[in-house]
């Protein structure tokens, strides 16, 4: 998921052609393992299931489900230590960072 949000980073003022870098930068990444495989429009991740088709149009767009601070503050106030765990961030770190928490990072 790393190489998504850097993709979406990167490429935040631009969406066409978006899916497609992220396609390649992932190919780069990993086609050399033996559960991925690649095509034009997309990726495939073979595993237990079986062969697992990912069409990539959209994926950049769908991928900015950006958390606003309020949201993780309430998530990071809960008296369940489970939910506390998935909102570790210090928010006021990533403001310096210029990063925008998204879902994708959880």
């Amino acid at each position: 998921m790393c190489i998504l949000d850097d993709v979406c980073a990167t490429m935040h003022a631009v969406s066409e052609g978006a899916d497609s870098k992220f396609v390649e930068k992932l190919s780069n990444a990993v086609s050399n393992h033996d559960h991925y495989r690649s095509y034009q429009d997309g990726f495939i991740i073979v595993h237990y299931a079986g062969k697992v088709e990912y069409n990539v149009e959209g994926f950049c767009e769908r991928n900015k489900d950006v958390l606003f601070n309020d949201v993780i503050q309430l998530m990071q106030s809960t008296n369940n230590s489970f939910i506390r765990s998935l909102f570790p961030e210090d928010l006021v770190a990533l403001r310096k960072k210029k990063k925008v928490p998204t879902a994708t990072l959880r």
